[in-house]
Formats: structure tokens, sequence, C-alpha cells
């Protein structure tokens, strides 16, 4: 009886991953028809405070028991960090940036890959990075990067490498669904892999999604899990 709740709660976990990560590749620029046949995103017609409260729903249900050993998201701090530290830091990097939903979201786009803090070696670029801000007190929740079309071998040394940049700290990760390969990521049709950590007060997620000989898309999320 015991194995079979713990099974179902491993599953839980898993589909709420793959969920979630769907939702973001859909937001990439080859899949937004489809988004569109859907409705639209809901998202985009939220405020800042209703976007929040969504998160919350979303992590209270996904969010694990125990605190986080670290709590990495990109050399930000979440919890802490400020618009104004996310602004600093793209002036610094040549980075142009979009304030969004009354200003509690900042959307970067072409971002250099070693400008982020622990990638400084890293060669090529992200398409979107995000950051999002708890409206009550403007401070960091929210870190999501995208980068789309990308070849299926770069896609597998992506996402490989963004797993094992946090695995040092944030241990094996509970739930890791789907082959991280080009073989997989080539062989056609729609795949995903996903890898995530869900602990109180924070979680991370690394999804790739292949879209049919359209290339791949990588999302990486750091969130606080903290009310």
């Amino acid at each position: 009886m015991q194995r079979r709740a713990k099974k179902a709660v491993v599953t839980l976990g898993i589909t709420a991953a793959l969920v979630t990560g769907l939702i973001g590749v859909l937001h990439a620029p080859f899949a937004r028809p489809w988004l569109m046949k859907m409705g639209g995103c809901p998202v985009g017609k939220a405020s800042a405070a209703e976007v929040e409260e969504g998160r919350m729903q979303a992590v209270r249900k996904t969010r694990g028991t125990d605190p986080a050993p670290s709590r990495p998201a990109l050399g930000f701090e979440l919890d802490a960090s400020r618009p104004e530290d996310v602004l600093a830091w793209a002036a610094k990097s040549g980075v142009t940036c979009k304030e969004k939903r009354e200003g509690m979201l900042l959307t970067c786009e072409d971002v250099p890959a070693n400008a982020v803090s622990d990638r400084p070696h890293e060669n090529g670029s992200i398409d979107e990075v995000s950051f999002a801000f708890r409206p009550r007190d403007r401070r960091l929740v929210n870190v999501t990067t995208m980068s789309f079309r990308l070849s299926a071998d770069e896609a597998a040394r992506r996402m490989t490498a963004s797993v094992d940049r946090v695995r040092p700290t944030l241990g094996v990760p509970p739930i890791a669904s789907g082959d991280v390969t080009a073989e997989r990521f080539a062989a056609g049709g729609f795949v995903t892999a996903t890898t995530s950590w869900h602990y109180s007060d924070y979680e991370a997620q690394v999804t790739a999604t292949s879209f049919d000989g359209r290339g791949v898309a990588l999302r990486e999320q750091y969130l606080s899990a903290t009310d």
C-alpha cells in the first residue's frame, strides 16, 4: 500500500513537470499557432497579482517538504533581487530587457550565454530570459530561460550541462523523465525530456521538447516556492 502511494506521488510529480514544461515550450515562435488554436495564453491577459496567485497555487501542489540546500537562479537571489538589480546586470552585459505586467516582469532577448554568471565560458545565446517579481515587495520569484530551434546535439548538450551545474548542490533529481540524447531528440515527432527538483522553498526544472523536425526548445526554470 505504501509503495503504491509513493508511486502515485512520483507519477503525479512527473505529470506536473511535463505539463509545466509543455506550457513553457508552447510559447516558442513555431508553437504559438497551436497555442492560439487553444484560445491563446490566459497568462498573457492576467495582472501581476493574478500571475503571482497562480504561481503560489501551483507550487503549493508540487513543492516538497524539505528546504533546498541552495537555490541557484542564474546568479540572482530568489526572494531578494529586485528589478533594478536585473536591469543593472542587463546594462553591464549589453542585454535589452522589456518591462511587462506592471513592471513585475522583465523579459530579456538574445542573451549571450556567457552573460549568465554560472556559465562564463558557454558559447551561443539564450533566446529569452524572463524575471518575475512578487508584486507586494518587488522581490524575484521566478527566472525562466527559453532557447528555440536548437539542433538535437545542441539541445542534449545544453540540457546535460544545465542539470550538471545544479546537481552538486541540489542532489539527485527526484523527477527525471525521458532520455537526454541527441538520437532521441532527432527521432522525429513530439519528444520531451524533463528533470526537476522540488523543495519546500524552491523548485528547479529543465525541459527539452522537440517539435517534429522544427528543432528543440530548451526551457530552464528556477522558482521560489515560499509564501
